[in-house]
């Protein structure tokens, strides 16, 4: 299976700490040049990115590191369209592995099908590896993920979302809606082989999914209802856009 790392130019430890990972569990892979948000500037941003859009979308502003991550993803996926891959496993840079990582590829291969929207997590973001004792081994189909950081991805899921998210209006990683509107198909792989390394790179959750339990009383009520209608823009552009 075709791997493509998705990796800043301004980070290289990080590619030496993927590079030393992969090559010991002899996954060969192909370095994606990421998109720097940061140094996305006015015009980059009119023509890459929805910004009404992904205010419906996400109900607030993105930040320029959660655009270039989208915009990166976009790429790979634009790259899986143009080499005619079948599927493709993307990883981030951030990401350490069960020796098990291998052999899981292989059984999604197996199991995949290029025509078909499909996307297998191979990750449980939020957690490491312990999440693995509270499930018992499969594939289990679920309606929504939290993480960008492993996973494969079809040809067919691919081209749905290379379209859906360029101009970009949502982060990398939201597959809840493009499961409700491009009836991509979801998996997770038990146990799961790979994991966001938090503590090698001092990483935190955003806190940004959050925010909306500190609400209460009249400004909860007005939060709902202002999603709602977010959320209404959304549903009409999408349907509008696909015509």
């Amino acid at each position: 299976m075709k791997c493509f790392l998705i990796n800043l130019d301004k980070n290289p430890e990080r590619l030496e700490y993927m590079d030393r990972q992969l090559k010991a569990l002899d996954v060969p892979y192909e370095r994606f040049p990421g998109v720097y948000g940061k140094e996305l500037d006015g015009s980059d941003l009119k023509k890459c990115f929805a910004s009404f859009r992904s205010f419906c979308v996400e109900g607030r502003r993105m930040v320029l590191g959660e655009i270039g991550c989208a915009l990166s993803h976009v790429g790979v996926y634009r790259r899986i369209l143009q080499d005619n891959l079948p599927y493709a496993l993307v990883l981030e840079d951030d990401v350490m592995f069960l020796p098990e990582f291998p052999s899981a590829l292989k059984k999604i291969e197996d199991l995949i099908e290029p025509d078909k929207p499909q996307v297998y997590m191979l990750s449980c973001h939020g957690y490491g590896f312990e999440k693995n004792c509270e499930k018992k081994a499969g594939i289990e189909a679920i309606g929504g993920a939290t993480s960008a950081d492993a996973y494969c991805i079809s040809r067919a899921a691919a081209a749905l979302i290379a379209k859906s998210n360029f101009p970009v209006v949502s982060v990398a990683d939201r597959w809840s809606r493009w499961r409700k509107h491009l009836k991509l198909k979801l998996f997770r792989l038990w146990p799961v082989v790979a994991a966001q390394d938090r503590v090698t790179w001092h990483l935190e959750l955003s806190n940004i999914r959050y925010q909306r339990k500190t609400l209460s009383g009249v400004r909860k009520v007005w939060h709902k209802l202002n999603r709602c209608w977010q959320v209404a823009v959304d549903n009409l552009m999408f349907a509008v856009c696909r015509h």
